[in-house]
């Protein structure tokens, strides 16, 4: 080769590997951050989670009761079970500008949360994505 075409071809070399190292330094950044954030909520939802479990307490509910507290090994039908049931449960609550409504709010949400997490394992675990792509791409 060369030498007078070496260093162009040595600086576009070096160029792309720097575009590169930017752009997944960026991603692996972000994936920091997004675990970060994750535990975060995690540390939010745990206790909170313990005080609604309480707090809404009935004996009319031994259903949602029982769920609530397996809530950490629920699979995906239980917790769409358990979301269908308090959103029963908070439209017996009469003034929703009250605590309980609040209380139930706050539940459905936190169940949402779960569920969309146990779906994220589970496609990422069918590996969901290359199916997506092969199918958009017709391969």
């Amino acid at each position: 080769m060369n030498w007078q075409l070496f260093l162009p071809v040595a600086s576009l070399i070096v160029a792309i590997l720097s575009l590169l190292w930017m752009y997944f330094g960026a991603i692996l950044n972000i994936k920091e951050r997004i675990v970060a954030l994750e535990t975060k909520m995690e540390l939010f939802w745990k206790p909170l989670q313990n005080f609604l479990t309480t707090a809404i307490h009935h004996p009319t509910t031994q259903s949602i009761d029982e769920k609530l507290e397996r809530f950490d090994v629920l699979n995906l039908e239980e917790l769409y079970e358990l979301k269908a049931e308090i959103k029963t449960e908070a439209k017996i609550v009469e003034d929703k500008s009250s605590v309980k409504a609040l209380y139930y709010t706050l539940l459905l949400a936190r169940i949402d949360l779960r569920a969309h997490d146990k779906l994220r394992v589970i496609c990422q675990s069918q590996n969901f994505t290359a199916k997506i792509m092969r199918m958009v791409l017709g391969r």
